[in-house]
């Protein structure tokens, strides 16, 4: 009976320690793919990708956007998780309410106007996108290869969370 009860309190900790890894492996596969920002900073857009399942627990992040020229760094904190742990190959789109009553797509989070910054700046969360100067002529964004392309956000909340 002994032996038993050892075997039983070994499964158990295996499960708990199988546990313990994946909560702590559930939030880190986001990566930048997009971003974009108007001239006055009521328009913008951040998209980030993910390469992996079960990477919905974000609550506990926050994303950072900064400002190069004055060293100053805003904070925006996901309050609440992703709607689903299908994540792998799925976008997350960050997005100004401006953003979303001119275009209608819905986004996952809403960010605060100016966000980003127009001159050299970066966003941060477990990937970094930076920028000199971020295209403002309403048609341009700036992709992860660091250069500007046309503007391609997608609906994501239809799109890939429904």
């Amino acid at each position: 009976m002994e032996l038993l009860a050892r075997g039983f309190q070994s499964a158990l900790l295996a499960v708990i320690l199988l546990l313990t890894v994946s909560a702590e492996a559930s939030h880190h596969s986001w990566r930048f793919s997009e971003a974009y920002r108007n001239a006055d900073g009521t328009l913008q857009f951040v998209e980030m990708v993910s390469n992996a399942d079960g990477h919905d627990k974000i609550s506990c992040c926050r994303v950072v956007a900064g400002n190069k020229m004055t060293g100053v760094d805003t904070p925006y904190s996901f309050l609440q998780n992703l709607p689903t742990s299908a994540t792998n190959g799925k976008s997350m789109l960050l997005a100004t309410a401006t953003f979303e009553a001119t275009y209608g797509i819905t986004p996952d989070y809403i960010i605060p106007d100016n966000f980003l910054t127009v001159t050299s700046g970066d966003v941060f969360y477990n990937d970094t996108l930076s920028w000199d100067n971020l295209p403002t002529d309403g048609v341009n964004s700036l992709q992860k290869i660091w250069r500007p392309a046309r503007g391609a956000s997608s609906n994501t909340a239809k799109l890939l969370w429904r």
